[in-house]
């Protein structure tokens, strides 16, 4: 035993001396092991990409992003079934699909899979980090979108089924830059796709039935196994045959990899024998057995190699590919989001390890993984928002905040938190701008990949913290930090609220108004949605304190954040006076400005009170008064309508009030101001 342990060791030592001199007769770098490896932080910031990309009615409720809102609510087909009758679809919801507003079939189911066959086989690595409730709130909105795209016919069973909305081409999705929010699209106006009888796009209905199965599998809902059942039958029944409308963009190689999934998947949760029965009619197909390519949205082999048993078999796919990396060890499958089979191959030698019990590729995918989030010759991670290293320029419309198209370097108003970036080209080239939609393409395909591979490295490794500046099972946390006078004049006031939300159609506002100190409140506005800034037109003049209060869309009242500002409304009064005055006698001259006096009707009142006296409870403590309320007849005309007073005060502190009627001698306004008498 001692003599084979020490071959092995001699072995592994000459392995090492043969990659070290391979990568210095390259020319290349060795990795410095800095890198920020945190798999519980990972994890949570890599399911962040799908809060970006999520799509449909609901985004602004149940999305983490507050830059993100709901989009496209106007997906909504009429669909004309086999048997004449013509329904209306409702097509909202599911996920764009890469840095664009498309909603593709195949990597939408394909996403949706491997997200619920990753909780399937790390569930600890969701609960140890907290992130179960994330993951399934991102899977059910799949889900129930998939559900959606289901056109049942009069019996119950699927005529049809939607397999694409938008179009990846000429002046629609990629035709538009724009955030999904503000890309107004009429009912009808969005190229709508369904899969029937005479095109049965049997790989992306498969692959449908087998992510609602799986979707069964983690969470229970009974609606997403039957239709699962239904989505097989149809495929079952009806000719067999690739999508076509996604034209180049996701052309298919096969279906019989899809469909040998959703049967296997299907066998394992009911134990009918019929599903066990389609996927040995159609297991040899070479798709269904295509262990030579990595796990993607075009090829889902080795996941049916997985739930068939036959995992053992991955070293083939493993040994394929270990050997094509960069000078700097990165394997490099292919140019074009090489990052994705990165993460995919990383993923399926953990699952063979897994399956063994061993633990083969268990260094290897540590090494990969760590390479992808820094530990590289550029000492740059591919992993957008994740470290200060990380690239900032993703391919991703909603992200950039700006129109028109691409900008290169120019900064984006959002971070894209977690999000996997193609990655370096064969031989290690990257460019980290928008323009570069190979390099910086970022896709729901992608990240699946990415969480996969890194809730399995979680299993393994058992380390890591999540960042508490990430709200893990709800909302960003929402703070209401002040509120502001924006502007104000005689007859109307701007408020604003600082909240730490850029974008606020997640959030609504409330705002009241109080003249005694906060006793009693007055509505001055209701829950409005986005009403972080208001114009408030107070009935009566006075001293307020306003509240604002906010809250997330969709939470209750309970949970709302406040704060105040004080307000003094004066529509008449402009301003006052307190002067010395130089004449005989001496004093100050006091007074005040209003803003008009129609005809010289108005009536002035100015009192004065000795703050010493009133502290002492001394009951007329005002000592000075000028002007009045109503004439008395027979009185000088001018009598009470002076804007100023002579008064000489003892030394002291004093309150000045300064009144204001109307022709008809109501008060109309008055404001008080404080006063010191020094010498």
């Amino acid at each position: 035993m001692k003599k084979a342990r020490c071959i092995k060791r001699i072995v592994a030592l000459v392995l090492c001396l043969v990659m070290l001199v391979g990568i210095f007769e390259t020319g290349g770098y060795q990795p410095k092991a800095y890198a920020e490896i945190n798999y519980a932080k990972l994890l949570q910031s890599s399911l962040y990409f799908y809060d970006a990309n999520m799509c449909g009615k609901e985004v602004g409720k149940k999305s983490l992003l507050n830059w993100r809102g709901n989009c496209h609510t106007n997906d909504i087909a009429t669909y004309t079934r086999s048997d004449g009758q013509t329904v209306t679809v409702d097509l909202t919801g599911g996920f764009h699909d890469a840095g664009d507003h498309v909603k593709f079939g195949l990597p939408e189911a394909y996403a949706a899979f491997l997200l619920g066959m990753s909780y399937d086989t790390d569930m600890s690595a969701y609960t140890a980090t907290g992130q179960a409730g994330h993951l399934k709130t991102i899977t059910t909105h799949f889900a129930d979108y998939f559900v959606k795209c289901a056109v049942l016919d009069a019996n119950g069973n699927v005529d049809a089924f939607c397999v694409q909305v938008g179009q990846g081409g000429g002046g629609f999705d990629h035709g538009y830059w724009g955030a999904p929010e503000n890309q107004v699209c009429a009912r009808n106006s969005r190229p709508i796709f369904f899969a029937n009888s005479s095109a049965p796009s049997t790989d992306i209905v498969s692959l449908s039935a087998a992510a609602l199965a799986m979707q069964y599998k983690n969470f229970g809902g009974d609606k997403y196994l039957t239709t699962a059942k239904k989505l097989f039958e149809f495929a079952k029944n009806n000719n067999k045959a690739c999508n076509q409308t996604a034209g180049s963009f996701y052309a298919s190689s096969g279906w019989a990899d899809d469909y040998c999934l959703a049967a296997i998947i299907l066998y394992t949760i009911t134990g009918d024998s019929n599903y066990k029965n389609e996927y040995d009619r159609y297991s040899t197909e070479g798709k269904a057995q295509n262990i030579w390519w990595p796990l993607g949205w075009d090829n889902v082999a080795p996941a049916v190699y997985y739930y068939s048993g036959r995992a053992a078999e991955f070293t083939n796919l493993m040994n394929a590919y270990m050997g094509r990396q960069n000078p700097d060890g990165y394997v490099c499958v292919d140019s074009w989001g090489s990052a994705r089979y990165n993460t995919s191959l990383q993923y399926t030698g953990l699952l063979y390890d897994k399956k063994t019990g061993s633990s083969t590729y268990r260094s290897w995918a540590e090494g990969q993984m760590a390479y992808i989030l820094g530990n590289n010759a550029y000492d740059r991670c591919y992993v957008t928002g994740y470290s200060s290293n990380s690239v900032k320029y993703p391919h991703h419309r909603a992200a950039t905040g700006y129109t028109g198209g691409t900008k290169g370097t120019t900064p984006h108003a959002h971070t894209l938190i977690g999000a996997l970036v193609g990655g370096p080209k064969q031989g290690g080239a990257y460019s980290d701008t928008t323009d570069d939609y190979q390099c910086n393409e970022v896709a729901i395909d992608y990240n699946a990949c990415l969480v996969a591979a890194t809730a399995a490295l979680y299993s393994v490794n058992k380390s890591g913290i999540t960042d508490s500046s990430l709200y893990n099972d709800g909302p960003q946390a929402l703070t209401l930090n002040s509120v502001s006078i924006t502007s104000q004049d005689r007859k109307s006031i701007v408020l604003t609220a600082n909240t730490n939300y850029s974008d606020v159609s997640k959030v609504q506002f409330a705002w009241y108004a109080s003249k005694d100190e906060g006793k009693t409140w007055t509505c001055i506005k209701k829950w409005t949605k986005g009403a972080k800034k208001i114009t408030w037109k107070p009935k009566e003049y006075g001293e307020y304190t306003v509240l604002c209060k906010a809250k997330n869309v969709g939470t209750e009242s309970s949970k709302a954040v406040s704060a105040m500002c004080a307000v003094s409304h004066h529509p008449y009064i402009k301003d006052k006076c307190q002067m010395p005055y130089w004449g005989e006698g001496g004093g100050y001259l006091i007074g005040f400005e209003s803003y008009e006096n129609p005809n010289q009707e108005y009536k002035y009142e100015m009192f004065v009170m000795d703050l010493t006296l009133y502290s002492k409870g001394v009951t007329n403590c005002w000592v000075h008064r000028t002007g009045a309320k109503k004439l008395k007849k027979g009185a000088n005309p001018s009598d009470g309508k002076t804007l100023w007073t002579i008064w000489q005060p003892q030394y002291g502190y004093y309150l000045t009030l300064f009144r204001l009627y109307d022709k008809n001698g109501k008060t109309i306004d008055e404001v008080c101001y404080g006063f010191v008498n020094a010498y």
